[in-house]
């Protein structure tokens, strides 16, 4: 079983909200509810105790893909920020198994055709170092 993943209090709040308030499609309320645990199984923490290697909203992840041999990078936004190609709503399957991953973790995704493998090579920035995101 996945180990429960750290999130700031800031993420924490921000997603609790998202939860409460977001107006989903049908796609999204299945990821809604999934987020919902994981918001339950999370140990939160202050934005200075994160760990530097840890996935947050705001992180730029480098990962790869074990089975086709892939790397790419992105980053974990929240649903009204993903814009850009390289860019991954917290709404989506990837999302939510994103946060709180860390470098060297394995996230695996049921599809339709098998299970998609991807690692998490690196955490290539992440917001709270910087003070972004703080309330």
């Amino acid at each position: 079983m996945r180990r429960c993943p750290h999130l700031t209090k800031d993420d924490h709040d921000r997603l609790a909200r998202l939860v409460r308030n977001r107006r989903v499609t049908v796609f999204e309320m299945e990821q809604l509810k999934i987020l919902k645990g994981a918001l339950g199984r999370a140990k939160v923490v202050a934005p200075e105790e994160i760990p530097s290697d840890a996935v947050t909203l705001g992180s730029e992840v480098l990962l790869k893909d074990i089975d086709r041999g892939g790397v790419r990078t992105h980053e974990l936004v929240l649903p009204d920020e993903a814009r850009a190609e390289n860019s991954i709503s917290i709404l989506t399957p990837l999302g939510i198994a994103m946060l709180g991953r860390r470098a060297g973790d394995i996230i695996e995704l049921a599809m339709p055709n098998g299970v998609w493998r991807l690692k998490v090579l690196d955490v290539l920035s992440q917001p709270e170092p910087a003070g972004a995101f703080r309330k």
